[in-house]
């Protein structure tokens, strides 16, 4: 991938002594366009004679593709073939489709299979009867991530643009958003080599433009949530899905920060050597989406440091060992995950950090914050506890994640009873 629109400058600038040359530092890049557009350029998956459908869950339809090793023009350039599910007795094929160029990315679910190809279409599937539900979407740039949860199929392709579509609907839930924020924002935040921290002149001594190191941070791994949210990892541990009522990125998961929080969970890392370039493959031992991604973020911030020589950040020893801002540090954590799980729209995690942050707001007698939190779920006196499909967006919603606030709020009261100043509040 390549970011190259921030060093660029009309005419020269005088510099504090008055030389007339031309000086180029941080605080003086001018964007010679937004980030969103800049140009990023992903690696795209080589044309291999197999290609198999992404990882999925178990039960789905086993899907693959078989490119012809030298295509004439005449015969078909690729044979998808989809066939059931391995826990069935009979796994024969289900269906098969003769394509006119080679699959590239192939994912599917139960419901809906997805082949990029190398000519730029992307073409939809029904996996169960392999009756075609859209003409070819045609893109940009070749496919560089695909996968398909339910009726919804995500697509990365290499030019950075992310797209998902609800395709039992034929809508759009994420339109052509750019990762260019996320790779620039990693790219600040990498450390420089000390060998490019010198600063480059010209011939007549003038300071030219620090030398940028190449980003060291990659997307690692794409997945789409089950409400249909996009969920992207990096190598740098940290994961963000895109909401699409905000226009903006969201961050869910990140290791490095809330290190000082009891609730930070340090899954067991293996000694094996780290490979630059090869996938890092990590044992899934949640079921939650997001507790997978923070036990994903983990293993790549390690990985990541091993790479590096092992630099990392250090907590100070005052956060450890101050229990007022452990205390803060793990009550603004956990409402950070109960708020990242309602973005991906995880159920199984709302419920989870939701009672998990009424035991936190007992222990620590907060009671303001604990008011609040029950007044949001409680909401408006007269407002239905069920969540209606065509909930108007500017009135309260009932719902978080797709479960009733109120629910949450009967699990949550007795917890918070559990300390007696809380009890006037709950009562």
């Amino acid at each position: 991938r390549v970011l190259g629109t921030r060093h660029t400058r009309s005419g020269p600038s005088k510099d504090s002594t008055g030389t007339g040359c031309s000086v180029l530092g941080p605080q003086t890049l001018v964007h010679a366009q937004s980030i969103s557009a800049a140009r990023v350029l992903l690696t795209v998956p080589k044309v291999l004679a197999q290609v198999p459908s992404s990882p999925s869950a178990e039960g789905t339809p086993r899907a693959i593709a078989y490119n012809a090793a030298k295509p004439d023009g005449t015969a078909p350039a690729a044979r998808l073939v989809c066939s059931k599910p391995s826990s069935q007795q009979d796994g024969g094929p289900q269906w098969t489709k003769h394509l006119g160029a080679a699959v590239v990315a192939l994912s599917a679910s139960p419901l809906v299979t997805a082949a990029a190809l190398a000519d730029g279409s992307l073409h939809w599937f029904d996996t169960a009867s392999g009756a075609r539900l859209s003409a070819p979407l045609m893109r940009e740039a070749l496919a560089a991530h695909l996968r398909c949860a339910h009726a919804f199929c995500l697509l990365v392709d290499a030019v950075g643009v992310l797209s998902v579509w609800d395709v039992g609907r034929m809508l759009a839930v994420v339109d052509h958003v750019s990762i260019a924020p996320l790779l620039y924002c990693a790219e600040l935040r990498a450390p420089t080599p000390p060998e490019e921290e010198e600063e480059d002149r010209d011939a007549q001594g003038c300071i030219r433009a620090p030398r940028r190191h190449r980003p060291s941070v990659a997307l690692t791994a794409v997945d789409v949530s089950d409400a249909g949210a996009p969920l992207l990892s990096f190598s740098d541990g940290r994961s963000y899905t895109y909401h699409a009522c905000l226009h903006t990125w969201l961050r869910i998961a990140s290791p490095q920060d809330h290190r000082a929080s009891d609730h930070y969970t340090r899954p067991e890392v293996s000694d094996a050597p780290v490979e630059e370039g090869k996938p890092l493959v990590v044992a899934r031992t949640t079921q939650t989406p997001l507790g997978y991604l923070q036990e994903l973020g983990y293993h790549q911030m390690h990985a990541t440091q091993a790479l590096n020589g092992g630099r990392h950040q250090r907590v100070s020893a005052r956060t450890l060992h101050d229990p007022a801002v452990r205390r803060s540090v793990t009550l603004d954590h956990v409402e950070q995950l109960l708020r990242a799980a309602a973005a991906i729209g995880s159920r199984k995690d709302v419920v989870r950090y939701a009672d998990v942050l009424a035991r936190l707001l007992a222990q620590s007698g907060d009671s303001q914050r604990a008011a609040y939190w029950l007044g949001s779920l409680l909401g408006p006196a007269l407002a239905q506890g069920t969540c209606p499909a065509d909930a108007d967006a500017d009135c309260w919603s009932p719902c978080l994640a797709g479960v009733p606030k109120r629910q949450l709020l009967r699990r949550m009261l007795p917890l918070l009873a559990a300390n007696r100043e809380m009890q006037a509040l709950v009562t």
